[in-house]
């Protein structure tokens, strides 16, 4: 059994991507349709073989349907990969110079398939944590610590420095406060009563 080839096709030049990029973009709400119903289908057929027709009266070397399919396929990978390469390179932390910007035909296949590009989040990711985080910042000014200045005169005063009614609370763990967090956990449980008890 001989194996079969897949048939080379002379080489996409660059104006050539830009045409079927152009014809494309008309056709998009068609061909981009995640819908799988008989009916999408025979449409997504009939817009490739009418971007198939005005592709090959506007450009001088013809193609066939499975190959503006494939180029136009190759074409959106080829985004999402740069797309994915940047948004990589811009959350690495370290400083550096900045990551070069893909190129405009990429950044307009990026706004023509919006959808493939769009980064899910989930909260109970490792990256949703660097979310929570930021979103449930808090500014300094807005909590009110107690100054130096106020804990002398607490002092001063006779008062406790405990008494005084802060809305935060205190994050030193004393060492007498873990003890104490050990012990509760460590409540004796009543014994089951067996024979020997019960006689």
């Amino acid at each position: 059994m001989a194996s079969i080839k897949r048939e080379r096709c002379v080489n996409w030049k660059s104006e050539e991507k830009h045409l079927l990029k152009n014809i494309v973009q008309d056709y998009l709400h068609i061909i981009e349709n995640k819908d799988l119903s008989t009916n999408t289908n025979k449409s997504k057929l009939n817009a490739w073989l009418q971007i198939t027709e005005r592709f090959n009266a506007a450009n001088v070397r013809r193609r066939d349907k499975k190959q503006l399919m494939n180029q136009w396929k190759l074409a959106k990978i080829n985004c999402k990969k740069q797309m994915s390469q940047l948004r990589r390179e811009l959350n690495k932390t370290g400083g550096g110079p900045k990551p070069p910007s893909p190129s405009p035909e990429v950044l307009e296949i990026a706004e023509m398939i919006p959808l493939e590009l769009e980064v899910d989040y989930n909260e109970f990711d490792s990256d949703g944590v660097k979310e929570s985080v930021v979103a449930q910042n808090v500014e300094v000014e807005e909590l009110n610590y107690p100054t130096t200045s106020s804990v002398e005169s607490a002092v001063a005063q006779n008062i406790e420095v405990e008494d005084l009614n802060y809305p935060c609370t205190s994050f030193v763990i004393k060492h007498h406060d873990i003890e104490e967090a050990r012990m509760a956990k460590s409540i004796p449980t009543p014994k089951r009563a067996t024979n020997k008890t019960l006689v």
